[in-house]
């Protein structure tokens, strides 16, 4: 028998993703960023998610193992007994 927990939004894992992390590192500094360069404000995509991605964690009772499962992204997630 396992312990359920939802976790939603926030960052999981390690965080930055790679590139996000080798954007960080280009951007410091001065001049030309390159690929990594702002575009007008005016070209940008304003689109917004209207999902988040849901971990459940579960915990067994026994040993206290926690195990991570990592589902789509979903509006709403309902747990059934």
């Amino acid at each position: 028998m396992h312990d359920v927990k939802i976790e939603r939004g926030g960052r999981r894992g390690s965080g930055l993703s790679a590139g996000t992390r080798r954007a960080k590192r280009h951007r410091s500094g001065h001049g030309n960023r390159g690929r990594y360069s702002k575009r007008p404000l005016s070209q940008w995509n304003m689109i917004v998610k209207t999902s988040k991605k849901t971990d459940l964690r579960l915990m067994c009772q026994e040993c206290k193992k926690q195990q991570v499962r990592v589902y789509p992204r979903t509006r709403r997630i309902e747990l059934v007994r």
